[in-house]
């Protein structure tokens, strides 16, 4: 019987798009070639100190870098971009893959 895990890879990746985060997350943990997904969305919605639910709004499928950039600093807006750099480089290499996008408002 088929299964999730035998289905190609270009079907998973059309569908990763038009998921809710809950959905995302379930079928992420579900198939382990996703799970880089999961983690990055994850690492950085709690780098931007959202909970992973309003990811779906700053994070993911449209990642706004700027949303809580007039409330702080300048230099401390950039350390906290810096101290999740690699959080944030997975995920904008995520986004790329699953035609997401990256903006400022």
């Amino acid at each position: 019987m088929p299964s999730l895990e035998s289905l190609p890879i270009e079907i998973i990746d059309t569908i990763v798009p038009l998921l809710d985060i809950n959905s995302l997350f379930n079928l992420c943990h579900c198939l382990p070639y996703l799970k880089p997904l999961s983690k990055a969305i994850y690492d950085v919605s709690k780098i931007r100190g959202c909970t992973v639910d309003a990811a779906e709004c700053f994070v993911w499928p449209a990642f706004r870098l700027d949303n809580e950039y007039w409330r702080c600093p300048s230099d401390s807006y950039f350390a906290m971009m810096r101290s999740g750099e690699t959080s944030f480089i997975k995920l904008v290499k995520m986004l790329n893959r699953f035609n997401g996008s990256v903006y400022s408002r």
